[in-house]
């Protein structure tokens, strides 16, 4: 008897550290897409059923979990090395902070496509220059009858356009005071640009 009650006391202990070691949690503030704060087009993006993907031109796929509401565990299967990042959400900020290697530590912001901006805009110093966004995220650079298509999404205060896979993404900051448009390429130093509401 003393035999089968150890035996017994074992299993519940190894079921107890099961239950305390097990998968880990989703943590729903992470759902969606996070764009990299510098003008990389480096994304991740969080599934709810703990699938996700990360990168920008290669895309890495990964499993992940959430522990203690603080710490990311990323499992990207066989033949990579897994990690665990510190992360905090502060408003549209995702901060995460790698728990291994050299420490490094980054921020993300959550896209989307801001409702402010869909409509036609007319550059201030030509009107037949004009951008059109559309509520969709498609849009389009309009020049003297001539349609450019694009994608668009913001990301906080950053829009992105998406040109295709033949030309490079524009990396904006933007800002609308009342029906004035200005952005700030991120890419270019010292050019901004204003564009007027038409529509």
């Amino acid at each position: 008897m003393k035999k089968i009650a150890i035996i017994c006391l074992f299993v519940l202990l190894f079921a107890a550290l099961i239950a305390c070691g097990g998968s880990g949690d989703i943590d729903e503030a992470l759902v969606g897409e996070w764009l990299f704060e510098g003008t990389a087009d480096w994304t991740y993006i969080f599934n709810a059923d703990g699938s996700g993907e990360r990168g920008a031109v290669e895309i890495q796929t990964f499993t992940w979990s959430v522990r203690n509401n603080d710490r990311i565990e990323f499992n990207f299967g066989a033949g990579f090395q897994n990690q665990t990042w510190d992360y905090t959400i502060t408003g549209d900020t995702l901060h995460m902070a790698n728990r291994g290697g050299e420490r490094e530590s980054f921020n993300y912001f959550r896209i989307g496509n801001s409702t402010d901006l869909p409509g036609t805009w007319a550059w201030t110093d030509s009107e037949e220059l004009q951008f059109i966004f559309n509520a969709d995220g498609t849009g389009s650079h309009n020049f003297l009858g001539f349609d450019s298509a694009f994608e668009w999404f913001t990301a906080r205060e950053n829009l992105i356009i998406d040109n295709g896979p033949h030309e490079p993404n524009e990396h904006w900051h933007f800002d609308i005071l009342v029906n004035t448009l200005t952005i700030e390429s991120r890419q270019v130093a010292g050019l901004t640009l204003s564009y007027m509401r038409v529509n």
